[in-house]
């Protein structure tokens, strides 16, 4: 499946981005945080920019070319692709990793809508009702 997806992680000094090319509906997009666990600094250690390079190295895959990669930093309404779907803020919450999931609009002008927000360990129940109500 083709839902594209971006991914901003978060500390207190900077935010990076990256873009998924596939499976960044809320059930997909928690496997492919929760696959940086092991390519990152040991929690409660966070520093963004080191989740986010873990994140790739974990989801770029054989099919690596263009499915996974970074965007520029700044303001993700001005430079995000028009057909991503999902949006996933990623942060670190007294050593707890944390995702906010926004559903995004970025054809005419950016509209995000905040769906959940809580700890990655909660995210799967909470994805797969979403999931299955809107499916």
């Amino acid at each position: 499946m083709s839902t594209r997806a971006c991914y901003t992680f978060k500390d207190e000094h900077n935010a990076y981005h990256v873009y998924k090319h596939f499976d960044g509906y809320p059930s997909g997009a928690e496997q492919w945080i929760r696959a940086a666990l092991d390519h990152a600094w040991k929690l409660p250690r966070f520093e963004a920019d080191d989740f986010g390079a873990a994140f790739i190295a974990a989801n770029k895959g054989e099919n690596g070319g263009g499915n996974c990669r970074l965007m520029h930093s700044g303001d993700i309404k001005q430079m995000a692709s028009a057909d991503i779907e999902y949006r996933y803020e990623i942060e670190a919450h007294n050593g707890v990793l944390h995702v906010t999931v926004y559903s995004t609009d970025y054809w005419d002008s950016p509209i995000e809508e905040k769906l959940w927000s809580g700890p990655l360990s909660t995210m799967k129940s909470w994805a797969d009702q979403y999931e299955k109500e809107t499916a």
